[in-house]
């Protein structure tokens, strides 16, 4: 999915009796926040009867968008705040200061991003790690060089097996630095 359609859900929806988004169920509890959305189906065979439909990427295409007619209202993606007020609760029960999070590349990341847990654990040749506080959001299949790297960063907590769906992730950051 284009980062960019999403914001196109409000306009999609003020055309619409009802707007039912299908998408994966990792991508739903995110996108069902968006204004306009009445409910997500993550099985073609749970979406209810309807008029029409349409791929959220086509969204762009179907109204027209140039580069000055895009939309522009920031943030489009926003968590549930019950999740965040749950995260924030959380953190404050394990962590001294607010955290930072931590992320590294899985097996596919390499392609894309050069950066090791092992990397960020000693930058610039530090001789420890530099972190007061702070959460991994990471794949859940990393390396296991990554993994054994974890024990390096002070008062670093792996919150990864807990992060089910996109809407968990947005709400844990929204209460880190």
């Amino acid at each position: 999915m284009p980062s960019s359609s999403p914001r196109y859900i409000p306009m999609a929806a003020e055309r619409c009796q009802e707007l039912i988004l299908g998408c994966s169920s990792e991508m739903g509890p995110l996108l069902a926040n968006i204004q306009g959305v009445s409910q997500y189906c993550h099985r073609w065979t749970d979406v209810p009867g309807h008029a029409a439909h349409c791929r959220l990427s086509s969204l762009p295409y179907l109204f027209r968008t140039q580069l000055d007619t895009i939309p522009s209202r920031i943030p489009y993606l926003k968590a549930d705040p019950a999740r965040i007020a749950h995260w924030r609760h959380r953190l404050d029960a394990t962590l001294a200061t607010r955290p930072s999070a931590l992320d590294w590349p899985g097996p596919a990341g390499p392609r894309i991003r050069t950066t090791t847990a092992v990397d960020a654990a000693v930058p610039a040749g530090a001789s420890g790690g530099c972190w007061d506080s702070g959460v991994r959001l990471a794949t859940k299949t990393n390396a296991a060089r990554d993994l054994a790297a974890l024990p390096r960063f002070s008062g670093m907590i792996d919150l990864s097996e807990d992060l089910t769906d996109f809407g968990e992730t947005a709400a844990l950051m929204e209460n880190l630095d």
